[in-house]
């Protein structure tokens, strides 16, 4: 863009051809409305060997742009020669620089503002363009007119091209743009900073914190609200009082408020030198009555009453952190100090109890189990392992909750859905809806199943859980049985599928008759078990023509012997699997896998971090024994079937904790090697 009062130099051309021509430099200027003058003084043409002089008044030039380097380019332009009637041609540079917009109105970022209005302007700019973020442009618009916005809580991105004099317009890949961001949500002010002991305080620090916060106020108690605060000052409470309410509310950079009826507020109580405090407080299983903050006077005494919701016992009352015994009210006395009670609650467990009756000829294992009625979760169950064929029974008592449930019998299910078979459908009554309640009688409750499917060559283990040590050996057995007692087919042929990275095969020992182990090799997708862990397979081959066993069943074929990698840690697992490799004809094979457990042996059977014989061992024969009716071992021993003159002469000191049966099975389970 050509700036005011510049010399650009023209030539000034011969008035025939062939003449040579001249470069003189001229002035020229813009009046208020943009145009541009051009003042010729004394221009001098070559004519032959005359030399002559003309001159020319102020005439009006309109330039337009043409191109060129330099934001500049050429124009001929036609200037009257007003004495020799010559019209010499004038080359002169015009202007094609594009101009450059300012944007004034920006808000601060983050604002709440609902509108705003910003306004155009710039060197020589008349005219412009804008688009608000990836939105088109506007039409052109005079800057005379500003941009106005209505605002909602978003990002904001305004950018501007601005138009010349010279009709130039700005650059998009140019564009002048400025940015903001709207917020309309208030903050929410936290206070910190209370102490937990504030006994003989004179003074506390709260601290004002909160995302975005940048200024708050507060009140103390039903007082007024104080000026505007920094967040970087605290609330400084000289104590005077035994209790105080503070309330705050924060502003955030945007200038939005917390509204007062939403504003944060804290309580907090100092007592007097002669004052102490006791928090009471339960779980949710029950209730401590009086509670939550109570203020007692120095020597005072107060009792505290622990009630427990219907079908829930007091299980444990803490004062202080320490264990009490107090039955169902606990009474401080004398009170020198602040306190702490907290009473927590155990479910009370009721028996259901009867027979369920198997008359079909699958074998399996037969399961009953209790459910809530209106929760998913498995309140109790029982089960049976591996039973021979025919009419079986099995006689259970599940210890469940005061509550209503689905009793529900079935044979192995749970193992069915996971490895993907049917599940086996039973015949007869064996879904009951029973309601359990305080001072039921608990009559007996008889489900019965029977079973019509077509016959099983039956594969299975001692246990469906092993567990083993880094480095050590583990074993298991294999036992055989078929779903209607035939022992005279044509054999099995089993793989056994397992990881090598966690067992190598060691042997397979105490073969029954006829039963031989053909070989150890890597796994191919013809005999993939589905598992991915699994990589190897063995493979065992019982036979005899319509002879196999030939003795009356179920039968030990045999026992898989293997040696763990050493580089196993405990609670890593795996899994062996049992896919059959040829079957009787018109039977198929059930067995389940078999999942394995690297943990640590531990005769805590109780897991209070000591082991001794009074108490876990007590624990481990209840295990071996049975279960029989009466109180399950408690804290120090000493329950309602164990009295003192037992405990002496054997123990000065005996600490156990009690465990309920369910608790004793599932840790032995863990613990101890099966």
């Amino acid at each position: 863009m050509l700036a005011l009062d510049s010399i650009v130099y023209v030539k000034i051309l011969g008035e025939s051809e062939g003449q040579n021509s001249a470069i003189e430099s001229v002035l020229i200027s813009s009046n208020s409305n943009g145009y541009w003058f051009l003042d010729l003084i004394n221009f001098r043409t070559k004519n032959l060997q005359n030399y002559y002089s003309f001159e020319c008044g102020s005439s009006l030039i309109l330039v337009e742009a043409q191109g060129g380097a330099d934001g500049y380019s050429q124009m001929v332009i036609k200037a009257e020669d007003f004495k020799t009637k010559v019209s010499p041609d004038i080359i002169i540079l015009s202007d094609i620089i594009p101009p450059q917009t300012i944007i004034t109105g920006t808000p601060s970022s983050p604002t709440n503002l609902t509108e705003v209005t910003l306004y155009v302007n710039g060197p020589d700019v008349i005219a412009y363009q804008y688009k608000i973020n990836d939105n088109n442009y506007s039409p052109e618009i005079y800057v005379s007119d500003p941009i106005h916005i209505s605002l909602t809580e978003t990002e904001y991105i305004v950018s501007v091209i601005g138009k010349d004099s010279a009709g130039n317009w700005q650059a998009i890949s140019n564009a002048t743009s400025v940015s903001w961001t709207v917020d309309f949500t208030p903050p929410t002010a936290i206070i910190s900073g209370i102490p937990s002991e504030s006994y003989h305080l004179t003074e506390i620090h709260l601290t004002i914190e909160g995302y975005d916060i940048s200024v708050y106020k507060y009140k103390i108690n039903n007082g007024d609200f104080s000026e505007e605060i920094s967040i970087e000052m605290p609330i400084v409470i000289n104590i005077t009082e035994t209790e105080y309410t503070i309330t705050v509310i924060g502003k955030d950079f945007a200038g939005n408020w917390q509204s007062q009826s939403e504003a944060t507020v804290k309580s907090v109580i100092f007592p007097s030198e002669t004052q102490y405090i006791i928090n009471a407080t339960s779980d949710e299983n029950g209730m401590i009555t009086p509670s939550n903050t109570i203020i007692v006077d120095e020597f005072d005494s107060i009792n505290f009453s622990i009630i427990p919701n219907k079908g829930y016992a007091i299980y444990k009352i803490l004062v202080d952190d320490q264990r009490v015994d107090c039955g169902s009210v606990y009474r401080f006395t004398d009170i020198t100090t602040n306190h702490v009670i907290h009473a927590t609650f155990r479910p009370i467990y009721h028996a259901i109890n009867g027979t369920c009756y198997y008359t079909g000829s699958q074998t399996g294992s037969l399961r009953v189990e209790a459910f809530h009625i209106n929760q998913p979760e498995i309140a109790a169950d029982q089960k049976v392992k591996i039973w021979s064929t025919g009419t079986n029974e099995l006689s259970f008592k599940l210890q469940v909750p005061v509550g209503s449930y689905h009793l529900r019998a079935y044979i192995d299910s749970e193992w069915a859905v996971q490895n993907q078979k049917e599940d086996w459908e039973a015949s007869g009554d064996y879904v009951l809806d029973i309601v359990v309640d305080e001072g039921d009688d608990l009559t007996p409750r008889n489900i019965s199943l029977s079973d019509p499917e077509s016959p099983y060559q039956t594969v299975f283990t001692s246990s469906d859980v092993l567990r083993g040590q880094p480095g050590k050996n583990v074993s298991f057995h294999l036992f055989y049985n078929t779903s209607n007692a035939n022992s005279n087919l044509d054999g099995i042929g089993l793989l056994i599928h397992y990881d090598s990275n966690v067992l190598q095969l060691d042997n397979f020992s105490n073969p029954y008759t006829d039963t031989h182990m053909l070989y150890d090799t890597i796994e191919t997708s013809n005999e993939d078990d589905s598992y991915v862990s699994t990589d190897r397979i063995v493979s065992i081959r019982c036979s005899g023509a319509n002879s196999w066993p030939g003795k009356k069943l179920p039968i030990r074929i045999g026992t898989a012997n293997f040696v763990l990698n050493d580089q196993l840690e405990y609670g890593d697992t795996s899994v062996i699997c049992i896919t059959p490799d040829f079957l009787h004809p018109g039977y198929q094979l059930y067995t389940y896998p078999i999942t394995l457990k690297i943990v640590p042996f531990n005769l805590d059977i109780d897991c209070n971090g000591e082991v001794t014989a009074l108490t876990d061992g007590l624990l481990i024969l209840r295990y071996l024994f049975g279960f029989s009716e009466g109180e399950s071992l408690t804290g120090n021993a000493n329950g309602l079937d164990l009295t003192n003159p037992f405990l002496d002469g054997i123990v000065d000191t005996v600490k156990g904790t009690c465990i309920t049966e369910e608790q004793i099975i599932e840790n032995i389970k863990n613990l101890m090697p099966q």
